[in-house]
């Protein structure tokens, strides 16, 4: 379905996002060869947070990265996030979230935030459809080490921000 009015950004990062598709880290390092994943990493801006910086998980630097990207910078004064729970927080606090059984139909490019153990939050990505059975077709960074396309069962999503 197409984006809703004004939202033409989500789909800006979605696309941004699925170019990206087939990024992999080498040998499990999170960095690879040719600086994609440390491109993703300088999306994030917050204060104290160090540009090419050791590696580490990188879902929501990609995240990101697509927003920027797509002319959208997310997280306070655009700064981006490097850290899950960080993201959500945010998405909460400025009235963008919506929690996994709220009724809420995710809309391509809306930011889905998985949870695979009941504590905070553990990786992130961007919905590209959602299935007639409630699965949701995503994009995602540093998932298997790449960035790839992943059928996600409703189980493992807490919720989704739909950026404004």
């Amino acid at each position: 379905p197409p984006p809703s009015a004004g939202g033409d950004f989500r789909r800006k990062a979605l696309d941004k996002a699925i170019t990206q598709i087939g990024v992999r880290e080498d040998a499990g390092s999170d960095e690879d060869r040719r600086g994609r994943i440390r491109e993703f990493r300088n999306a994030v801006t917050a204060p104290g947070y160090r540009q090419n910086r050791p590696p580490e998980p990188w879902c929501a630097d990609f995240v990101s990265w697509s927003y920027k990207n797509a002319g959208k910078p997310i997280g306070p004064g655009g700064t981006g996030f490097a850290y899950v729970p960080y993201m959500k927080d945010w998405l909460q606090k400025t009235g963008q979230w919506h929690p996994k059984g709220s009724g809420y139909t995710p809309k391509p490019g809306d930011i889905v935030i998985f949870n695979w153990d009941g504590g905070r939050p553990d990786h992130v990505g961007l919905v590209e459809s959602v299935n007639r059975d409630g699965t949701v077709n995503c994009v995602e960074g540093n998932a298997s080490n790449s960035v790839r396309r992943i059928r996600r069962s409703l189980s493992t999503i807490e919720g989704f921000g739909h950026v404004r």
